[in-house]
């Protein structure tokens, strides 16, 4: 048979051609090709080709073939494996590379856009290490070395890779040793985890953020189990219940050491798992050194997938001074209305039916009072001055039913009110009671202002008219007082103990040779006295005495004339003891005590005349 007789006729032409090289001595030495044995069947062999020079000199063709069959299986199943392997790699959805000799020979979709490179071809044939950041370039070598010396497959890295662009990328990396057309070679997956990493960094930091706000934050924030064992506590907390730290808390049970009235936990706790929060809840809590504390709690339910209770959650205020403050707020409020109700002095608040703005010019303002003022408030005081047993026959009443409003004295007492900034402080107004007498009233006014409008006005009005009529008449008395004070002829003075005048009358300033009171309200009593001893030992007598009466006293006037007066005198004394003022009042008896002197001398010389008239009538006999 042929050669041809044996190939199969797909592979015919290319034996053809094979021979005809090796005869031409061109080409390969070997080739493989299909024969068919007798039997029918195809068997796949090597042939290696040589060709000789046979004895008549001719060109022949030694061939000896090989069965090849079974390594040619071998092959396509290698190959197909490959092509599977290729498959799974480019489908793969982690990037996938295959080092060979520590080069990328392979590698996916994925991982070109991990590395951020244009395509394939900038990264096949890259060492790894030209992929890797410098701070992982050490671990990740090693960790390649250890797969081609066949160290099996190794633990999980998380490293940082060097993009083509220059950027980072952190990623989980693990690799195990396989053959790649017939070479050691390296399998790496690698798992972007970029933002994964920086997701958990930013959850980190927000974990962080949330813990310092936990320990720092002034309410108590606490999470606990359904049977009231303590899951976390903050330091506010343990502050709030007078604990020694958070260790020593979270070994107490909610509902048996810190609950006021433990009975009050389970309904508190069925409330809130049926709304799942509550807010704003107040609640009596025991603490360390058993004193009670009432705090504002609010909690939530945070609950398992399937709705079971996994823990409660929630911040707790101390409120037991605010609410000390509020109860003492509310008797506060309770004295000062029993106040107003009971206070002598009429207390009453005008309303604005609608507010005024400050800004409008002083007459406008005036006006609109007038008009939309209404009498809000008051007490029983109030009532009883406009002739009412009860504030309720008055409330309601226009300001012109409750007070003057003509020109000169309403009208413009308002017109002062608004100048003044809506205050009015002890302004005085008169009114006329039923019965014909004038009534006088004291009164205190502040407007209530909020965002440039006056909203309302209280007012405080008290009945000063026995003190009006008390006061005009002591100003009567004083008048007369000074009307007989100027005109009594004795000289009347107040000094200080220093000698400073302090008041004294015309006849004073008469008596001692001055022009006018004025001129001798500026002169010390020192002046009045022939020396200082003689000021000083009247000084003396009068602290021992305290009181004086019609001693005679030598005084100096301005022309510097002595004269004789006769004086009443008393001192007012201070805690001390010493004279603080001295008030009294003298007669100038000068002229008495000259006459006085004239009469005894008179009576001296007609003594000495009766007596020379006997003697000499006794030498006439």
């Amino acid at each position: 048979m042929t050669l041809e007789q044996l190939v199969i006729a797909e592979d015919r032409k290319r034996m053809l051609d094979f021979c005809h090289n090796v005869r031409n001595g061109e080409g390969p030495k070997s080739v493989e090709a299909e024969l068919v044995r007798r039997n029918g069947e195809r068997v796949r062999v090597e042939m290696v080709c040589q060709c000789a020079m046979d004895e008549a000199g001719r060109k022949e063709i030694h061939i000896v073939a090989r069965d090849v069959s079974g390594r040619r299986t071998v092959q396509m199943e290698l190959r197909e494996s490959e092509e599977r392997y290729r498959r799974i790699v480019e489908r793969s959805p982690e990037a996938t590379i295959v080092l060979v000799e520590g080069r990328i020979a392979m590698l996916n979709d994925v991982a070109v856009r991990l590395f951020k490179a244009p395509g394939k071809k900038q990264l096949l044939g890259m060492t790894f290490e030209e992929l890797v950041h410098a701070d992982s370039e050490p671990t990740l070598s090693r960790y390649i070395r250890t797969m081609h010396d066949g160290g099996g497959s190794s633990p999980m890295l998380e490293e940082r890779l060097l993009c083509v662009d220059g950027s980072m990328a952190d990623a989980e990396v693990v690799a195990v040793p396989v053959r790649w057309s017939g070479m050691e070679a390296v399998h790496m997956i690698l798992r972007d985890v970029t933002e994964r990493r920086r997701a958990e960094k930013a959850l980190k930091a927000s974990e962080k953020k949330f813990r310092s706000f936990v320990e720092n934050v002034f309410d108590a924030v606490y999470q606990s189990t359904p049977n009231g064992d303590m899951l976390m506590v903050n330091p506010a907390m343990v502050k709030l219940l007078g604990y020694d730290s958070e260790a020593e808390l979270l070994r107490v049970n909610i509902a048996r050491d810190l609950y006021a009235d433990p009975n009050e936990r389970g309904p508190m706790l069925r409330e809130t798992e049926q709304k799942d929060e509550r807010r704003n809840i107040e609640l009596r809590l025991r603490r360390k050194d058993g004193r009670i504390i009432t705090c504002l709690e609010n909690t939530r339910v945070v609950r398992r997938a399937n709705g079971d209770v996994m823990y409660y959650e929630g911040t707790l205020r101390d409120i037991t001074d605010a609410k000390r403050v509020q109860e003492d707020l509310r008797k506060s409020e309770e004295r000062y209305r029993a106040f107003i109700t009971q206070s002598s002095e009429g207390i009453w608040c005008l309303e604005l039916e609608q507010p005024l703005l400050v800004t409008l010019p002083v007459d406008e303002q005036v006006k609109q009072l007038v008009v939309r003022s209404y009498l809000k408030e008051c007490n029983h005081a109030m009532a009883r001055i406009f002739g009412h047993e009860r504030p309720e026959d008055i409330l309601g009443a226009r300001m012109s039913d409750l007070f003057d409003m003509s020109e000169s004295t309403g009208m413009e007492t308002l017109r002062i009110y608004v100048r003044a900034g809506y205050r009015l402080s002890n302004f005085e107004s008169t009114m006329t009671d039923p019965k014909g007498r004038n009534r006088y009233f004291l009164h205190n006014v502040i407007g209530i202002v909020e965002g440039g409008m006056l909203l309302r006005a209280w007012g405080m009005q008290r009945d000063i008219t026995d003190r009006k009529e008390a006061e005009l008449q002591l100003r009567e008395s004083e008048l007369r007082y000074r009307d007989f004070f100027d005109q009594d002829l004795a000289g009347h003075f107040i000094s200080k103990r220093d000698g400073t005048l302090v008041a004294c009358n015309s006849a004073f300033a008469r008596i001692l040779g001055y022009e006018n009171v004025a001129e001798i309200m500026r002169v010390n009593a020192d002046a009045f006295y022939p020396n200082p001893s003689a000021r000083a030992a009247f000084m003396a007598r009068l602290r021992t005495k305290g009181r004086m009466e019609t001693i005679e006293v030598d005084l100096r006037r301005k022309d510097g004339k002595l004269i004789h007066v006769v004086e009443n005198v008393h001192a007012t004394f201070d805690a001390a003891g010493d004279i603080l003022q001295i008030q009294g009042f003298l007669v100038d008896i000068t002229e008495q005590k000259n006459l006085e002197q004239q009469l005894r001398e008179a009576q001296k010389m007609e003594t000495l005349g009766t007596l020379a008239g006997g003697v000499a009538h006794d030498f006439n006999n």
